[in-house]
C-alpha cells in the first residue's frame, strides 16, 4: 500500500486589490501635483483694474452732437456715471492745482475757448476692450478718445491705444 498524500493546488495570488490601491494613489498624487504646482509657482487670479476713458469734444460741437456722444458712452458698463466736464470747469480745476510753477505760468495765459471739454468715465475689469468705443467712430463733434490704465500699488499705469 502506498500512501499517497493528496496536495491541494496552491491558491493563486490575487493582485487586483494591490493594483487598485496603486492606481488610486497615482491619481491622488497627480491631482496634488496638478493643483499644487501652479499655486506654488505663483499663479494668481487676474487683478481687476480701473481704466479711465476721456472723450474730448470739439469746442464748436453742438449740444445735439454732445448728447449723441454721451448716449454712446452711457451704454458702456462703467463704475460710476458718465461725467461731462466743461472747458471752464476743467480750466478752473487745472488752475487750482497746476503742479509746477512753469505750468502755473502756462495756465495763466490759457483761454477757455481753447481748453477742451470732455466726457469722463471709469471702467473696471481685468482688461479694457476697445470695441466698447466703436460706436464713437465717425460721430460729429468728437475730437479724440484717450484711455488710461490707473496705476495700482503693484503695477504701473499707462495710456492705452484703441
Amino acid at each position: 500500500m502506498t500512501d499517497v498524500v493528496e496536495t491541494q493546488a496552491p491558491r493563486p495570488v490575487r493582485l487586483w486589490p494591490v493594483a487598485l490601491i496603486v492606481a488610486a494613489l497615482s491619481l491622488l498624487l497627480g491631482a496634488v501635483i496638478g493643483v499644487g504646482g501652479p499655486v506654488l509657482a505663483g499663479w494668481q487670479k487676474a487683478e481687476r483694474r480701473d481704466f479711465v476713458v476721456w472723450v474730448l469734444v470739439k469746442n464748436e460741437a453742438t449740444p445735439e452732437q454732445r448728447d449723441a456722444i454721451g448716449a454712446v458712452l452711457r451704454k458702456i458698463r462703467a463704475k460710476d456715471a458718465v461725467k461731462f466736464v466743461s472747458s471752464a470747469e476743467d480750466l478752473a480745476n487745472a488752475r487750482k492745482d497746476p503742479g509746477s510753477a512753469a505750468m502755473s505760468e502756462a495756465l495763466a495765459g490759457a483761454d477757455v475757448t481753447t481748453w477742451p471739454q470732455r466726457f469722463e468715465l471709469t471702467v473696471t475689469g481685468i482688461d479694457f476692450r476697445c470695441d466698447q468705443l466703436a460706436g464713437l467712430r465717425g460721430l460729429a463733434g468728437l475730437d479724440r478718445v484717450r484711455v488710461g490704465m490707473v496705476a495700482t500699488a503693484s503695477r504701473p499705469g499707462m495710456e492705452l491705444v484703441c
